[in-house]
């Protein structure tokens, strides 16, 4: 009797120690690796309005105000306002960016991305490379290069794009109305409740009831729109920044505000270049927001002014 107790005690021992056989399980990774070693960031993000910042993050009395910037596409931040970012960072505020959608709709996804398979990723792991849900987080790593390239932590970033969710109707997937941006800038308000908050101007030239942007796009009217509402609402502190006014001949680009600073432009021409530079560089970067705009990004580069204008520039 004791005999077979130690000998199903041993063999008991033995099968503990063997290896076990791998788990069968498939979990969704938080993101994906890409050549250069950078992350992509999560792939399935909260819903819009839902996403909340860390408890630590909050501000409390006599802490240094924050400022948030919220871009509506990948390079909205760099094009319109990098050197204030920098600024910022610099002053030690603390900056939070904000990418309201992956900008899945751009015209790069047909007239760049898919003509350059030998850039394309699995990055949703779906077994489909090159898809809209690529292009999407292709674009997320390239706003997350540029941002933590001046100086933003990586948990300073929040995502509310859709891309790898479904790659099914991206175009009307990049798209949040104003009552949405709205409730995704109450939701920081609420937690930095003396922020300044920043985002795009809708507006090309330099009168803000004018007729609009080069490149007329919906999303950067509903941000600014939901911005100018919030503060006449709620009473928020608010900025914008022009981004298409590049695009105009230098000239004519003009702003109620016009500011810059050379070290600051360097640092916002080593953003533009960290995350949307060209690809084929030896960084091996994909390129898809300098080939979706690439005269606005030549000009940006350029010009060492940034175009800004206030709440009040509106009455």
């Amino acid at each position: 009797m004791l005999a077979s107790l130690l000998a199903a005690f041993v063999i008991a021992a033995m099968a503990g120690c063997a290896p076990r056989a791998p788990s069968t399980a498939v979990t969704t990774p938080p993101g994906s690796q890409v050549e250069t070693g950078t992350t992509v960031p999560p792939i399935r993000p909260a819903a819009p309005g839902t996403q909340t910042i860390e408890q630590s993050a909050e501000e409390t009395p006599g802490s240094k105000t924050a400022v948030i910037f919220y871009s509506p596409h990948p390079d909205d931040e760099s094009l319109a306002a990098a050197q204030a970012i920098r600024r910022w960072v610099r002053a030690k505020r603390p900056v939070y960016v904000v990418l309201l959608t992956d900008g899945e709709a751009s015209r790069a996804f047909a007239g760049y991305y898919r003509r350059h398979p030998e850039l394309w990723r699995d990055y949703d792991r779906d077994g489909d490379s090159g898809d809209h849900a690529d292009f999407g987080l292709a674009r997320r790593a390239e706003f997350t290069r540029a941002v933590t390239s001046l100086g933003v932590p990586r948990d300073h970033i929040t995502y509310y794009g859709a891309a790898g969710r479904s790659t099914r109707d991206a175009l009307r997937r990049d798209f949040f109305p104003r009552a949405q941006i709205m409730q995704i800038m109450r939701g920081f308000e609420k937690r930095f409740p003396h922020a300044l908050h920043v985002t795009v101007m809708k507006y090309t030239d330099g009168d803000p009831r004018g007729a609009g942007d080069a490149f007329p796009q919906q999303e950067h009217r509903a941000a600014c729109e939901a911005l100018r509402r919030l503060v006449d609402t709620d009473h928020v502190d608010g900025e914008f920044y022009k981004v298409y006014v590049y695009d105009l001949p230098p000239a004519k680009r003009w702003a109620p505000h016009i500011e810059g600073d050379t070290t600051d432009h360097r640092a916002k021409v080593a953003a533009l270049e960290d995350g949307y530079d060209r690809a084929g560089s030896t960084r091996d970067h994909l390129g898809i927001g300098w080939a979706s705009v690439p005269e606005t990004f030549r000009a940006c580069v350029t010009d060492t002014r940034e175009y800004r204008t206030e709440p009040e520039d509106f009455k």
